[in-house]
């Protein structure tokens, strides 16, 4: 898969899903405070959240290594306006 560009945002380190639902299998952890997505879709929202989330690739793998990291953070936990994020487009796949 590529992609032709990506959004820096200041985010809340957290877990990154498989798919974009909370009880998703983690795939890695997120432990930066200001990362790159490359995109976004919706889902279900986990408490306290909304239903975006957006794709990245994490710093530590825990599990699927398959996916190399690469997952869904909850949208809340990125530090923006509103969501979606200004400049980082929809998933291709959603």
């Amino acid at each position: 898969m590529w992609f032709d560009h990506d959004v820096v945002c200041d985010n809340t380190p957290g877990e990154l899903r498989l798919q974009t639902y909370p009880t998703s299998p983690v795939v890695s952890m997120l432990l930066s405070r200001r990362s790159w997505f490359v995109c976004w879709k919706t889902g279900d929202p986990p408490p306290g959240g909304n239903n975006f989330y957006y794709y990245t690739q994490g710093d530590v793998i825990v599990d699927r290594p398959g996916a190399k990291g690469w997952g869904y953070l909850p949208g809340h936990l990125l530090h923006v306006d509103g969501h979606p994020a200004p400049g980082v487009p929809k998933c291709r796949w959603a």
